[in-house]
């Protein structure tokens, strides 16, 4: 899947001449682009916390299967046996509370983990070196012969408080070097 960039709208072309017009450094743009970086990685993270995406939407719910094969996976004993079903066959006490607490993306929370920043003075990237995470983020067909639909739960992107917190961040920082 081809990379997909954010862009952040809204009037920023004022700041964006005001950067460029105080001839800053590169380390000094290196730095603000850091404090950027780091706003939409911090934000990226919570979203696993709050299930939304960037505009807020709700993310879809795992459905029972996955469920299922998470309580499966998650219930396997030190020897190899399921611990899923207790010995009178009925699902254990542990795998209902696995199936119960369920979040979508927070089955290791290595994708969270994840979740890195690279600042340069042209500009800033956030993202994950793992394959699982574009069908996460865009979803679409996964599993053994690509029967099973993913649907999209987006994490990586700009939400409007984050937009503000930049723009925040941007006014102060040519404020300091303005006065």
């Amino acid at each position: 899947m081809a990379a997909e960039g954010v862009r952040v709208e809204g009037d920023w072309s004022r700041l964006f001449e005001t950067l460029r017009d105080l001839n800053l450094s590169k380390s000094e743009l290196r730095m603000l682009n850091a404090q950027i970086a780091q706003i939409v990685a911090e934000g990226s993270k919570e979203r696993f916390e709050t299930e939304r995406s960037p505009e807020g939407e709700p993310w879809e719910p795992l459905s029972p299967a996955t469920l299922i094969a998470r309580a499966r996976r998650r219930t396997r004993r030190k020897d190899g046996s399921s611990g899923y079903r207790t010995k009178r066959g009925k699902v254990s006490k542990r795998a209902e509370r696995i199936v119960a607490n369920g979040k979508p993306l927070k089955d290791t929370g290595r994708l969270m983990r994840s979740i890195a920043t690279k600042a340069t003075s042209e500009g800033a990237a956030i993202g994950t070196n793992l394959v699982q995470a574009a069908i996460q983020q865009l979803g679409g067909k996964a599993g053994r012969g690509k029967k099973v639909e993913i649907p999209a739960r987006p994490f990586l992107g700009v939400s409007s408080s984050e937009e503000a917190d930049i723009m925040e961040l941007i006014q102060e920082f040519i404020r300091e070097r303005v006065q």
